[in-house]
């Protein structure tokens, strides 16, 4: 009884420990840059909220959680540090997790100590971006996959795993699609049979379309008045094509597109790596044309979908070269962590000066340079060890390790088919997963014994 009351102890010792000392950490971070690092995306929800106006630019069930923090929980302070309180978390996890399996002390505390310099981890546990939140979510599903996988009493787990998948759906537009892996791990692991397999599908389908539905229009929220992601893609190609010297287009197809945007506007706004200089040099015109007019958004697509399989070499080396961005070939930076900007909003949010910042932000821009760079901020070197580690559990017939990188890494080629920008953050979830790679191999210790019947 004495040995079993010290075990839990020593358990719970980890996991505080842990919990506590990664808060603190971060909370440095915070203190370094209160109340908050802001992107541009950010500053739209906040005056979104700030005038009661909620659109579905950005998922509006994202704008109303941060609406809580901002009206009722103290600031947009208080969000932040529910995003560090979440990060640890993570860590405390996984820490716990890798002591119970025995992994090596020694790899959990180098892991945990990359985590905690990770200027990474740092600088994003303190940027309010909706990405930031859905990759947290998402390694956390990877970590309630394991352990519903250890223990096949923890039924209840199986419905944690599910929630959360539908947590992450609407946090971004690309979240939807673990509606559809979660259920899909469930029946390879032989946790459902094919029919619950086509219930929790339909089940999680379902609660989505009311929540982005019917849910969304009773509450009030805006969802035609913005140029939709499908729509964005689409300009991006068109731009890539009126800007290739080998583009195959009619003068009828170049007088529609033009009478949109100007093509000297298509050409000097084309960059394989982001939308936003074509975006932002042409929003109020875009705006104009395709705004609350779904019948122009259905004819642009009909009139691209025809101009891009005429030009498919030309869409093949946009995607080549953004994918060459994505994974950090050429990246000079990626983020200006002085970029606040909510002052010029009027909404009186002014970061704090610190004594400490000067050394973060030194530490940051520090860390985007080479050689350094290779090791934080680079998405291929991660993308290897999730490759390495995806084969090394094909080898071992491991649900354990394949399950957790499709976790992780799905989202890769639907960015590859669909992004629009090289951000690092639409992929941030790689840099948070792969530092418990190591630890997790190492603690997968004889692969998942698979029943021979559906339950």
């Amino acid at each position: 009884m004495e040995g079993t009351i010290s075990k839990i102890f020593a358990k719970l010792s980890v996991f505080w420990a842990v919990f506590i000392l990664s808060t603190a950490i971060f909370s440095v971070w915070l203190y370094a840059f209160y109340p908050a690092n802001l992107s541009i995306d950010s500053i739209n929800q906040l005056t979104q909220i700030a005038s009661g106006k909620i659109s579905n630019a950005h998922p509006y069930v994202f704008t109303l959680f941060l609406g809580i923090f901002v009206k009722y929980l103290g600031g947009i302070a208080s969000f932040i540090f529910f995003q560090i309180l979440l990060s640890s978390l993570i860590a405390a996890l996984f820490a716990i997790y890798f002591y119970k399996k025995k992994v090596n002390k020694y790899l959990i505390v180098a892991t945990l100590i990359f985590f905690w310099l990770s200027p990474a981890v740092g600088i994003y546990n303190v940027t309010m971006w909706k990405d930031v939140i859905f990759s947290q979510l998402i390694v956390l599903l990877g970590y309630v996959y394991l352990r519903f996988l250890d223990d096949d009493s923890q039924t209840n787990l199986i419905y944690v795993f599910l929630g959360l998948s539908l947590l992450i759906a609407p946090t971004r537009h690309n979240g939807a699609v673990y509606l559809l892996l979660s259920p899909l791990l469930l029946f390879l692991v032989k946790k459902i049979n094919w029919k619950g397999l086509f219930l929790q599908v339909v089940s999680l389908g379902i609660v989505f379309i009311v929540i982005t539905g019917p849910v969304a229009t009773l509450s009030g929220v805006n969802t035609t008045s913005y140029v939709d992601a499908s729509t964005s893609l689409r300009l991006q190609l068109v731009a890539a094509v009126m800007s290739s010297n080998d583009a195959n287009i009619t003068a009828e197809e170049t007088i529609y597109f033009t009478s949109i945007i100007p093509k000297d506007k298509y050409v000097s706004g084309y960059r394989c790596s982001s939308i936003d200089g074509l975006m932002m040099a042409n929003r109020s015109t875009v705006d104009s044309y395709f705004a609350n007019n779904n019948l122009y958004q259905k004819d642009f697509a009909s009139k691209s979908n025809q101009l891009f399989l005429k030009n498919l070499p030309v869409l093949m080396a946009d995607r080549t070269c953004l994918v060459a961005y994505q994974l950090g070939f050429g990246m000079k930076g990626w983020y200006d962590p002085f970029y606040i900007g909510v002052s010029s909003n009027k909404m009186d949010y002014i970061p704090r000066s610190s004594f400490i910042t000067a050394p973060f932000t030194d530490f940051f821009y520090w860390s985007i340079h080479l050689p350094q760079r290779v090791i934080f901020w680079n998405h291929a070197l991660a993308l290897m060890f999730y490759a390495a580690a995806f084969v090394y559990g094909i080898v071992r017939k491991s649900a354990r390790i394949m399950g957790f990188v499709s976790i992780i890494c799905i989202n890769v080629p639907l960015l590859v088919l669909v992004g629009v920008s090289n951000d690092y953050r639409y992929l941030y979830m790689l840099t948070l997963g792969v530092l418990f790679l190591p630890g997790l191999i190492l603690s997968d210790k004889s692969a998942i014994s698979l029943k021979d019947k559906h339950k």
